[in-house]
């Protein structure tokens, strides 16, 4: 058996050792660097890759290591970091996998702390703006601003006896004639009462009843406007005739001018005369029927 290293003849040519089989490599290594002189190739006759025999008697068993439990008195890592970081001592990685995990759950706890109380802050500011909106200050509110009524021809003025409006519930025991039969039938809702006065040219002064019938339905509403617009059919009395209001030298103001219309549910009855009446009947119930038809826009008023 002929040695590795044993020259051999090839082709006429002499070989320093004998020629591997294919695919074996042969390592070289390079002086080392305190050598000053440069020595001979060492040529290693070991394998490149060793049997599959050796290699599975050479692999490493696995060694079951245990964990080293954190103690109580480990110093906490220098610069804010969490336990998760570990502790290096001289570069050696010291920590475990239980502080990883710890110091996650730990950082977890912390941003779910922070994230609540931003929350719960938010949520305090908006009550605070909240309660500061909708409590009273201690102030009084304004009083509801009563709508003001369209302006129109004549400038009339509410008396002291109906500034604050007659209301009634039940609209029958204060109507006569037909109307009151309808009004016994036809139940309102509410009655609304009051009486102006303007001045006419000449120094006279004209008196005007308003009264505003609401009824249940719209039905009824209309139906209250076509009977009383008729001649001879009645009306809603006005404050002078129940004696509510008192005016020297008239007792009621039906013998004037007459007006009505309906808005909605509601049904506006205007009628207006004078304590000295124009000597032409015709022409002073004409007037008074053209102030009736403007006081009707008082409706608004006492709805």
């Amino acid at each position: 058996m002929t040695d590795l290293n044993t020259p051999e003849w090839v082709n006429g040519a002499k070989l320093a050792v004998r020629p591997r089989s294919a695919g074996t490599a042969l390592p070289m290594f390079p002086p080392k660097p305190e050598d000053t002189v440069r020595g001979p190739l060492i040529v290693s006759a070991l394998p490149a890759e060793l049997p599959r025999s050796l290699r599975a008697a050479a692999a490493p068993i696995p060694v079951a290591v245990p964990l080293a439990r954190p103690s109580a008195d480990r110093t906490p890592p220098v610069g804010g970091g969490s336990s998760a970081e570990g502790i290096r001592r001289g570069g050696e990685d010291r920590s475990t996998g239980e502080d990883r995990r710890r110091g996650v759950e730990r950082s977890a706890g912390w941003r779910r702390k922070s994230v609540a109380v931003g929350a719960a802050g938010v949520l305090v500011v908006a009550v605070a703006v909240l309660f500061a909106w909708v409590l009273p200050t201690g102030e009084p509110a304004p009083p509801a601003a009563v709508a003001p009524a369209p302006v129109g021809e004549f400038d009339f003025h509410r008396l002291p006896d109906t500034e604050e409006p007659i209301r009634d519930s039940d609209c029958a025991p204060h109507a006569y004639g037909r109307t009151q039969e309808f009004l016994v039938a036809n139940r309102c809702l509410q009655l609304t009462r009051a009486v102006y006065s303007a001045a006419l040219p000449g120094g006279r002064t004209v008196f005007t009843s308003v009264a505003v019938v609401r009824m249940r339905t719209e039905e009824a509403s209309v139906q209250l406007t076509e009977l009383v617009r008729q001649e001879g059919t009645g009306s809603v009395t006005d404050l002078l005739r129940d004696q509510v209001v008192t005016v020297p030298g008239l007792d009621r103001l039906s013998r004037g001018g007459f007006a009505a219309e309906r808005a909605g549910r509601d049904v506006v009855i205007v009628e207006s005369d004078t304590v000295e009446r124009d000597p032409d009947a015709v022409l002073h119930r004409a007037v008074m029927k053209r102030i009736s038809t403007d006081a009707v826009r008082l409706g608004a008023e006492l709805r």
